[in-house]
């Protein structure tokens, strides 16, 4: 939140019944156009020379201390991710870092802040349970800052690597939560796909519940008829490979996803999924109705022709529901 913000805030919640001038409130608004581009352009105008050169470490701090470094919880070709201690608030955060260009021209370190931004701007427009939310953005040292709630547990990826075999109504249920995400985002004026929606990005908490994280390859659609080719190869469908992605898109990379929990296998790319013709197949003790119905579900998800996919959420909702598992 900008300073603008913080004082407005204080302001509302001070003031009691003691009047303010309409122009003091519109000069603190935030204008609904407001580019914070231009502000983050005004940071990397400084000399190109970071502070500093490798990774944080715990004990670090950022935003004239308001954020101190407790560990690194991952890296990846997106950036680095650090649990770090909120001191305005007490409570543990995530802080997504990505570096930011400083030996290029100013129209490359544009396109990188416009990027960023464009994350933020969608996280800052969502707000569902289960959905990753965003708490705060800055830009430091040549390194923009996500500040991400925490989440207690793992991703689906690492629960399988670490041994996990889901149950028939466990697996049920955690499609019946994708369906409740995919309806949420999909649902949003214009339309948010989020392009990367795979095991490594649903968080299951520590209560059990699943929350989406990481919105780096997100778009509304609207903004994007036609665009790069962004996501994990094995949850990519065709139309995404083409750099057009609609909401059935996210729908192929939930019945992928399903693919994965089913038999703890990377889907193979391109192609219509069959968990039950795997042999890693993980539920063969089911009856076969059920197990026929599981496979056909992932197959008509993950159908390379957007005609015989699930043309959206509420349809697959209701086929999932009618398994007895």
């Amino acid at each position: 939140m900008d300073e603008k913000a913080l004082i407005l805030k204080a302001v509302d919640r001070w003031r009691k019944d003691v009047p303010i001038d309409a122009e003091v409130i519109s000069s603190l608004e935030v204008p609904p156009e407001y580019s914070y581009t231009e502000v983050w352009l005004q940071a990397l105008c400084a000399p190109p020379k970071r502070e500093r050169l490798k990774p944080l470490l715990a004990g670090a701090s950022l935003k004239d201390g308001q954020y101190k470094i407790e560990k690194q919880l991952g890296a990846g070709g997106q950036g680095v991710a650090y649990l770090t201690h909120d001191h305005s608030s007490g409570r543990m955060v995530v802080l997504k870092e990505m570096l930011l260009p400083v030996f290029v021209d100013m129209t490359v370190r544009k396109q990188a802040l416009d990027r960023f931004e464009g994350e933020c701007r969608i996280l800052r427009s969502l707000d569902h349970a289960k959905v990753v939310s965003l708490s705060d953005f800055f830009v430091e040292d040549h390194r923009a800052y996500l500040v991400l709630e925490y989440i207690e547990g793992r991703n689906l990826k690492e629960e399988i690597k670490q041994g996990r075999e889901f149950k028939a109504a466990e697996i049920k249920s955690l499609a019946l939560e994708m369906c409740d995400i995919l309806e949420y985002l999909h649902g949003c004026e214009p339309p948010v796909v989020h392009r990367d929606f795979t095991p490594d990005n649903l968080m299951l908490s520590s209560e059990g519940s699943l929350k989406l994280i990481d919105f780096n390859v997100a778009n509304q659609q609207e903004q994007t008829a036609t665009g790069t080719v962004v996501g994990k190869q094995a949850y990519m469908p065709l139309e995404q490979f083409q750099g057009n992605p609609t909401p059935q898109s996210d729908i192929y990379a939930m019945g992928a996803t399903l693919y994965y929990l089913l038999t703890g296998e990377e889907p193979e790319p391109l192609t219509t999924s069959h968990p039950a013709q795997s042999p890693a197949f993980r539920l063969k003790d089911l009856d076969q109705e059920s197990i026929k119905a599981l496979n056909e579900i992932v197959a008509k998800a993950t159908n390379s022709s957007l005609e015989k996919r699930f043309q959206n959420i509420d349809e697959l909702r209701t086929a999932i529901k009618a398994i007895n598992l």
